[in-house]
């Protein structure tokens, strides 16, 4: 399943580049797949059909609003120690919505806001087996 801006991506850039990055999914399943630089983690998840919430629909993509909503921060995962320090730093916001995760460490991100280049090859993205994300509307839980 393709978002529209994954589609507007591949109509406007023609074949993209893609690193291999391994997601260890809630359930434990390890799923190595093929992601296509220029799109965020979350798109590359759903691409793949990989045990990724992301309720805001990837609102932390440059090209949309970040941190909007109770939904912000479904998306955490944590990236390997080998890649974390080539990530670009946290935006203020992104640093602000971390403190709302229970389960938040040095390694947490948000998938929406890591957009995949070629420095992500053989990076291993976790996703937590339980995110509670504390929101305007009361509780969220994903399991």
């Amino acid at each position: 399943m393709f978002s529209a801006c994954c589609v507007a991506h591949q109509e406007a850039s023609g074949p993209a580049e893609h690193v291999p990055v391994t997601f260890i999914e809630p359930s434990g399943k390890t799923r190595v797949v093929q992601a296509e630089c220029g799109l965020s983690l979350l798109e590359v998840a759903r691409i793949y059909d990989i045990e990724l919430f992301g309720e805001c629909e990837g609102g932390g993509n440059p090209t949309t609003s970040y941190g909007e909503g109770p939904c912000c921060r479904t998306c955490h995962v944590y990236v390997d120690n080998d890649h974390l320090k080539g990530l670009p730093e946290k935006d203020p916001k992104e640093v602000n919505e971390t403190y709302f995760i229970d389960k938040a460490n040095a390694n947490s991100r948000f998938a929406c806001e890591l957009i995949v280049n070629p420095s992500f090859k053989g990076m291993t993205i976790v996703i937590p087996s339980k995110s509670t994300i504390p929101g305007i509307y009361g509780v969220v839980t994903h399991i």
